[in-house]
């Protein structure tokens, strides 16, 4: 039997550990595993690495941080894992969050979206996601669709958030990377956002040419 990296693996929590920190310092490129691949083989050469991401992408480990989020996840929900270890996903928000450059105001924002589910609308996941792919965004902020924002008002005096679109701004050069990790989240509408001269200035000095910036609208009912 090939000697694969499992959850069940003396080993999975020392790998998951070196790879939850990998990708709070270098970034998941959301469509490969080219963390775990050199951690496998640098770390642990007993285990047969090509075997082991195959087995990762069959349980729904597909980049690093799909491996961190789903692989023990879907296990368990079948029944194969034995045993729950401390690097589920709340810790590893918390472990990638604590590495990134979130001021005060999107710090604030990701805890209030991390606290938020509805419909289709999972906030813990789209925040850890958000982290998990730190490089591909610049701001993402939840605002409310409803014209009348008297009904905010009226929700945050019982205690509710009245929100349904999120705003994302996108990393420049990286908006179709951002795009197929915020299609996961399952928005009923995308909207894309290019051209607006509300970016301006972000990167560019005065006098200098703006790079061209683009957002996302997603839109739960």
């Amino acid at each position: 039997m090939q000697n694969l990296m499992r959850p069940e693996h003396e080993q999975w929590k020392h790998f998951y550990e070196m790879l939850a920190e990998a990708c709070k310092t270098e970034g998941c490129d959301s469509h490969s595993t080219r963390l775990a691949k050199r951690i496998l083989s640098e770390h642990f050469p007993a285990i047969n690495a090509a075997a082991s991401v195959k087995f990762f992408q069959k349980n729904g480990g597909f980049c690093d941080c799909e491996i961190l989020m789903n692989v023990e996840s879907q296990l368990q929900e079948l029944g194969f894992a034995k045993r729950k270890i401390d690097g589920n996903k709340r810790s590893l928000s918390r472990a990638i969050s604590a590495g990134t450059d979130l001021n005060t105001i999107q710090n604030q924002q990701m805890q209030q979206m991390r606290s938020m589910s509805f419909n289709q609308f999972d906030g813990e996941r789209v925040v850890d996601d958000l982290l998990s792919h730190r490089n591909l965004w610049t701001a993402a902020i939840m605002l409310s669709s409803e014209q009348n924002k008297l009904v905010a008002l009226r929700e945050t005096a019982c205690g509710e958030v009245y929100v349904d679109t999120l705003y994302i701004l996108a990393e420049i050069g990286r908006h179709e990377e951002l795009k197929r990790l915020a299609e996961a989240w399952q928005p009923d509408e995308i909207k894309v956002i290019s051209g607006d001269t509300s970016f301006n200035g972000l990167t560019a000095a005065i006098g200098e040419e703006e790079p061209a910036r683009v957002a996302f609208r997603l839109w739960w009912d």
